[in-house]
């Protein structure tokens, strides 16, 4: 059973299998179930495959990926950060990038905000 905090949120939803496995095996959890507030920005299922045949990759091969831990990393933010409170310009990363929110489309599980 996984707890209600990020990683656990991930982990349980289906359409973010792949993001959960990744996290797993990049041995970051501690950046995803750490004491808040964080902020991840998820791919769904969709977009990290979309991610993996960009990068040559199969679905299999990207958990292998050199650079999975940084690419987990640029998905988390510490802070609160929502769209109806409004962004920043520009969110640091837990990787230390520094991302532009520009054009940025959001969803709360599953749903668009």
């Amino acid at each position: 059973a996984y707890n209600n905090d990020a990683f656990g949120m991930i982990a349980k939803a289906a359409s973010y299998s792949l993001f959960g496995a990744a996290i797993t095996k990049a041995d970051v959890e501690g950046e995803f179930t750490c004491e808040g507030p964080i902020t991840v920005f998820a791919p769904n299922d969709d977009a990290f495959a979309d991610f993996a045949k960009a990068s040559g990759l199969s679905k299999v091969e990207i958990m292998n990926f050199p650079g999975l831990k940084d690419v987990l990393l640029n998905h988390v933010a510490k802070g609160k950060f929502t769209a109806a409170e409004g962004l920043p310009a520009e969110i640091t990363m837990v990787s230390g990038k520094k991302v532009s929110t520009a054009g940025m489309s959001f969803k709360k599980n599953d749903i668009k905000v």
